[in-house]
This record gives structure tokens, C-alpha cells and sequence, in this order.
């Protein structure tokens, strides 16, 4: 399951909307998260002070999708190509021209988002509305296709956990656990995209480990995406001597009282709530 291109497109008329109804300017969406969220254009952002796109949600109903030529493959698979908008080098020059040529004299943005280089550069020819929660605000609330896919990844989650117990013995290196699980998810449960997995040898805590080491490994967790939903409900499993059964299981209290009542989260992210204020669980103590 993915999410439908009319689904970002719906969620974009959500913010249009919104934008109406409070009399904003077109809005500048420079979140990454937020991004994704209303598009669907989902590379990261290369490094601190550099972005792999901006979106621009105009009220009027034309929006663009701004980036430079390095993602324009990538910008074409989500957005009509007369509203990619490709900039180079010269940025700021660029987007002046987009800006007077559809009229864009003031723009909302997110002031949590933006830099102060950004915010200078873009106040050169445009005034700028600082607007915060606009997008978040929408993404409180799951439809049932989110819903769907956030169980689809707990189950993955859960499934290449339960494969993989048996092979957290002692001595084995964080490389070796590493490779076991791209060989689980790749051939049982097949996630279009797997993060890197976090774990821990002798003196390092738990941290996230895109190379990981030739050590002894001492505890493992991690999180699988799954249709753009990641499973956060990974345990950690210490690695110690004893049976594989007999591993013990660190969970979260909320974990413990989930596994313990057979209590599924998702049941009561119901469509139209809000995922931070779910409807009342039943009381399990």
C-alpha cells in the first residue's frame, strides 16, 4: 500500500483551504516533514544549510514545486512538470523572477523553519508573514489509508524482530546483526525502505549506526519505513548468554501493557482524531 497521489492533492486543497479562510498569501513550506506530507517528494535535505526543496501552496490554486537540478528525476515522479520550478546556483535570483512572475508580493511562512540567511534573502522582494502550524496542524489527523500503513509497519517491525531473537547471541558484531537484518527485510517482509538499525557494542550506548562495527554487540533496536510509515514500536533485546527464548525484552511501560492486554494502539487512532489525543483506551490497571 501507498499513499495516492489524490491523497496529497487533497491534502494541498486542505491547506488552500485553510489559507482562505484565515487570509493568508500563498504559503512557503520549507519543513521537511511537511513537505512530504503534501507532496510526497521525500529526499532529504543534503545538509544543514541546504534544502532539497521548498513547496509554494498558493491559494489561488496553482502550486509549485521548487528545487535544484539534482532532484528534478525525483521532483517528476510527484509534480506536474510545468510547476517544477528548477533552480541553480544563483537561488535567490531565480526565485525573484518566479516571485514577480505569478505575483507572489507576500508570502506565509514558518518561522521555526527557516534560517536567517533565507529569511533576509527572501525579504529582499517579498514581505513575509510568519505563520506557524498551518500543515502540522492537518497532520494530527490520520485517514484510514495512514492508519492502515502505520500497522503494516508495526507488523514488519514485529515480524523481522521475532526472525531475528534467535541470532542475538554473544559475540556476534554489530555488522553481523546489521547484515541479518537487510537479509530479513529484504526477503521476508520486503520494506520499500529500511533505516539503519540502532545499536550498541561495550562503551557507546545506544546510537545510530549506518557503519556499523566489527565489536562485540551488547543490545539492539531498531525501526523499519513501510510505505512511509516507520514501526516505531521496537524493542531493545540485550545480548547476553542464555537461550534464545529466554532473551529478555526491554519494553516501554505502554509496550508491556499492550503486549500484556493484546491492546492494538491503532484500534483507537480512528479516522478524523487526533493522533495526539486518541480516544480513551480501556483501562488496563
Amino acid at each position: 500500500m501507498i499513499i495516492s497521489t489524490a491523497t496529497y492533492e487533497q491534502r494541498r486543497e486542505n491547506v488552500r483551504k485553510r489559507l482562505k479562510d484565515r487570509g493568508h498569501p500563498p504559503l512557503l513550506v520549507s519543513f521537511a516533514a511537511n513537505r512530504y506530507y503534501l507532496s510526497g517528494f521525500e529526499l532529504h535535505d543534503p545538509q544543514c544549510n541546504e534544502t532539497a526543496g521548498w513547496l509554494i501552496i498558493d491559494p489561488s490554486g496553482r502550486d509549485f514545486l521548487l528545487t535544484d537540478p539534482r532532484y528534478h528525476d525525483a521532483a517528476r515522479k510527484v509534480w506536474k512538470e510545468d510547476d517544477i520550478f528548477i533552480y541553480s546556483g544563483r537561488k535567490f535570483d531565480a526565485l525573484r523572477e518566479l516571485f514577480k512572475s505569478n505575483g507572489f508580493k507576500k508570502i506565509s511562512y514558518d518561522p521555526k523553519s527557516i534560517n536567517i540567511f533565507e529569511h533576509e534573502k527572501l525579504n529582499d522582494f517579498c514581505e513575509l508573514k510568519p505563520v506557524s502550524g498551518l500543515v502540522e496542524d492537518l497532520r494530527l489527523i490520520k485517514d484510514e489509508t495512514e492508519i492502515k500503513l502505520m500497522e503494516e509497519s508495526c507488523a514488519l517491525n514485529h515480524k523481522v524482530y521475532e526472525l531475528l531473537e534467535p541470532k542475538l547471541v554473544p559475540g556476534r558484531t554489530e555488522a553481523e546483526i546489521a547484515w541479518d537484518v537487510e537479509q530479513l527485510s529484504a526477503t521476508t517482509a520486503r520494506p520499500n525502505f529500511l533505516s539503519p538499525a540502532l545499536s550498541a557494542s561495550a562503551l557507546t550506548r545506544l546510537c545510530p549506526t549506518p557503519s556499523p562495527a566489527m565489536t562485540s554487540l551488547k543490545r539492539f533496536t531498531g525501526t523499519y519505513r513501510y510505505g512511509g510509515r516507520v514501526g516505531d514500536t521496537a524493542p531493545t533485546r540485550p545480548v547476553h548468554s542464555g537461550s534464545a527464548t529466554s532473551l529478555p525484552t526491554v519494553f516501554s511501560p505502554c509496550a508491556i501493557r499492550c503486549r500484556k492486554h493484546r491492546w492494538k494502539p491503532s484500534k483507537y487512532c480512528v479516522p478524523g482524531s487526533q493522533s495526539n489525543t486518541p480516544t480513551t483506551p480501556p483501562k488496563l490497571f
